[in-house]
């Protein structure tokens, strides 16, 4: 059991034995929901005979969530390391309860007061900040945050492959699983074609999601195909790497190709940098600093040839762009109706009305919906918690332990993709994801304090 639980290499097992293997169950636990959640559409409900509907994301995360609670009480040792967190990281919570504790006030500013809290729970509450609080408390060091992104990687690669098959069959591969309880799931469901060509969106609700996850996780792979624990796990980092710009490709995806490309090449040579301050070969280093400006000039001729891509190089694409635009400057104006505390929580489609092309409403600018519907001040405490989590990100590039530094690198710049590409959609199915980040930041902070300087 515990070979399964805590990864493919061996751990030595405490003196008390069934706590021990509690704690595996917490662990196996917590692993399945995190493959659930991003192998199962969160709007995706299971069709069984003549049973109620089923949806298994939400059935595993409450399962999650009860044992988290259940250990919390009965595990003295997990309790006190999950207290001694939220103790050391009073800042991290104080941004975090700033900005969903105002979210949760300016429910009472709209009109359905009702639905905007139980929308609240189900997604603030429920789906993402639970999955913050869960991760602080189930793991337990650096070793567990390498074992999480091999198995991110892992299911990447499924995902990557499903979206091969969906774009071969060029239709949603839950058709016909799912029951279709309204018409957003009809919406996703339905074929997303653009300039002729079908869009992917595999396990996700719309093919931009299926890009972002890729942008997001491909130096993750690229790590485990360097660093994998195994060979295996090497391999299928290579394939979920290969899978990954397929995908991406497959959705569709302007922005994510032009957000995955970029980032690549800084993590390749920030690489660079990390072997030239080990090395001790004096010509190599002398030779790959004059190597540094042709980089350099690469890099922006790569920036410049992706700003095309993503503004569109046909006339409906171009459309796209354009449509974005004419939404962002719809909302501007009003926003100057309810500056400071927004229009309420849900309300920002029903201010600014654009239906899209399967007659769901959209609003295709994240910070544009927090500013609707919780104002200038709530838009500024989301910027707030998001620029202290990258700042607590940003401490693991100098750090003296290169592992710790490199994972601390790839966990930055998967945040820093979700930052620029929430520029262009509102769609919050990785948020949960986010929330993860953020709680891996002050484990690997807090391991970081504790381990020992090396010599």
């Amino acid at each position: 059991m515990t070979r399964i639980a805590y990864g493919l290499y061996p751990q030595a097992l405490p003196a008390d034995h069934a706590a021990s293997k509690a704690r595996d169950w917490l662990w196996l636990i917590y692993l399945a929901l995190i493959t659930v959640l991003l192998l199962w559409p969160d709007y995706a409900e299971l069709k069984i005979g003549g049973l109620p509907n089923l949806a298994p994301v939400r059935l595993i995360r409450g399962l999650g969530i009860a044992a988290g609670l259940f250990f919390l009480f009965r595990d003295p040792e997990r309790a006190a390391m999950f207290y001694r967190r939220l103790r050391e990281n009073w800042g991290a919570l104080l941004v975090l309860f700033a900005f969903y504790g105002f979210r949760l006030s300016t429910i009472f500013v709209g009109h359905q007061e009702a639905l905007q809290l139980l929308s609240y729970i189900k997604y603030e509450f429920w789906s993402y900040l639970s999955m913050f609080f869960l991760t602080l408390l189930v793991v337990r060091d650096e070793r567990d945050v390498r074992k999480l992104v091999q198995l991110v990687v892992v299911v990447a690669a499924v995902i990557g492959l499903l979206a091969v098959v969906e774009f071969r069959l060029k239709r949603n591969i839950f058709q016909g699983i799912i029951s279709v309880s309204n018409d957003y799931v009809l919406a996703v469901l339905r074929d997303k074609t653009r300039d002729n060509a079908y869009r992917a969106e595999s396990t996700f609700e719309h093919p931009i999601m299926l890009g972002q996850f890729f942008a997001m996780v491909l130096p993750f792979c690229w790590y485990v195909l360097r660093h994998g624990d195994t060979k295996w796990l090497r391999a299928i980092g290579g394939a979920a790497f290969l899978l990954g710009f397929v995908a991406i490709f497959a959705s569709g995806s302007r922005s994510a190709l032009a957000l995955a490309v970029p980032i690549l090449i800084l993590m390749g040579m920030w690489e660079i940098w990390l072997w030239l301050k080990r090395s001790n070969n004096r010509p190599a280093q002398y030779l790959v600093l004059l190597q540094f400006p042709l980089l350099l000039g690469v890099f922006g001729m790569v920036l410049y040839y992706l700003k095309n891509i993503a503004a569109g190089t046909t006339q409906e694409t171009r459309g796209s762009a354009s449509v974005r635009i004419d939404m962002l400057y719809a909302g501007l104006h009003k926003i100057d109706a309810a500056m400071l505390m927004g229009h309420g929580v849900g309300e920002a489609t029903n201010v600014v009305t654009f239906v899209g092309t399967n007659g769901v409403r959209t609003l295709d600018n994240y910070y544009l919906v927090i500013a609707l519907e919780s104002g200038l001040i709530g838009l500024g405490l989301n910027l707030l918690m998001w620029g202290y989590f990258f700042w607590r990100s940003l401490g693991f590039m100098g750090d003296r332990n290169v592992d710790r530094s490199r994972i601390g690198l790839l966990l930055s710049l998967a945040f820093l993709t979700h930052i620029v590409i929430m520029t262009i959609h509102a769609l919050q199915s990785l948020t949960w994801l986010l929330m993860v980040l953020f709680a891996l930041y002050l484990i690997m902070s807090e391991r970081r304090r504790l381990a020992p300087e090396p010599k």
